[in-house]
This record gives structure tokens, sequence and C-alpha cells, in this order.
């Protein structure tokens, strides 16, 4: 089961690239990008932040020489959810590391597991719910901008969350091509 995990996402990863356009303001040169050659990148390494649904850990992105994509986790606690937004300019795609829980795409909602993916182009509604049980998912967005969107949200771990209000998480979520859908 691990082996196709690892498939499933270096396949993601790929496909994801190839349909990306260069993210000019973040480009880094390549004398300058720790990804110019790749990297391991170990989970307490990654990019830690928390508040909204769970924790997040943002593993790739221009941060991190990576201009064609970005890729990381994000944990729903139960109860919880992602509500209804799309992506004016980005593909995404998930992969349910652990948990279970209700993806939404379009007008289409079915279960989500271990095991299974979410493909979203952009412009398409979608969302997830949990309820009795967390979730667990690998995202990976192509081209990258939205873990600007998580890190202006959201706060390293033993830094006072932030209390923004829906206005202020509109205004945000509108500047990294990011729309809620209206109730």
């Amino acid at each position: 089961m691990v082996r196709e995990s690892m498939v499933i996402i270096i396949a993601t990863t790929a496909l994801l690239g190839l349909g990306c356009v260069q993210h000019s303001s973040t480009k880094l040169s390549d004398s300058e990008s720790p990804a110019s050659s790749g990297y391991v990148l170990h989970s307490a390494e990654a990019e830690t932040l928390v508040g909204g649904p769970g924790l997040m850990k943002i593993f790739t992105s221009p941060a991190t020489g990576s201009s064609h994509f970005a890729m990381g986790t994000q944990e729903l606690r139960s109860g919880s959810s992602i509500p209804m937004h799309r992506h004016e300019h980005a593909d995404e795609a998930f992969f349910v590391h652990d948990g279970h829980g209700i993806g939404v795409v379009g007008e289409t909602r079915k279960s989500l597991s271990k095991g299974d993916a979410a493909y979203i182009p952009r412009g398409v509604w979608h969302g997830f719910e949990t309820d009795t049980e967390s979730l667990n998912v690998v995202w990976f967005i192509a081209p990258p901008g939205l873990e600007e969107f998580f890190r202006e949200t959201r706060v390293p771990p033993g830094t006072p969350l932030r209390n923004l209000t829906p206005e202020q998480m509109e205004k945000i979520g509108l500047k990294h091509g990011l729309e809620k859908k209206p109730e």
C-alpha cells in the first residue's frame, strides 16, 4: 500500500508539473534554488502552520525552490470542513493519507478514505467535510500560490492564532485566487 501511495503521489506531481506556468514573482535563479538538484525533506523540516481545521505542513513551494507547483499535507479534525471554494488560476489534487471524510467536487459528493484521490481543475467548486473521524490529505496545486493564503491565515505552532473575520478571510483568499462559494 505504501508503494502504491508513493506511485500515486509521484505521478500526480509529474502530471501537475506538465501543465504549469512559471509563477514569475517567486522565481529563483538556478544557483539560488535548493530544488535545482532536488531534495529530501523530512516531516519535521517542513513549514508547519496551525489554525483553521487542523495542522498543515508545506513541503514544496517557491520558497523551497519549486516554481511549478506546491505540495503539503493538511489535517481536518473530526467535525471540521474545508468550505466550498474554487481556485481561479490553479489545478489541485488531493490524496487521502489517512482517515475518512466526504469530498465534494462540483455537484458530486463522494466518500473518501485512505488511498483515495481527487482532482479539481481550476474554476471548479470543491470542499471537504468530516464527521466522527479526522481526514489527513496530501495536496498538490499548480501553479503555486495557495500556500501564501495559508501563510497569511495561519501561524507557526506556539504563535497566537490570528482572529480574522470572514470578510478578512475572503479578501485574503481573493488576493490569492481563491473564491469561497456564497452560501
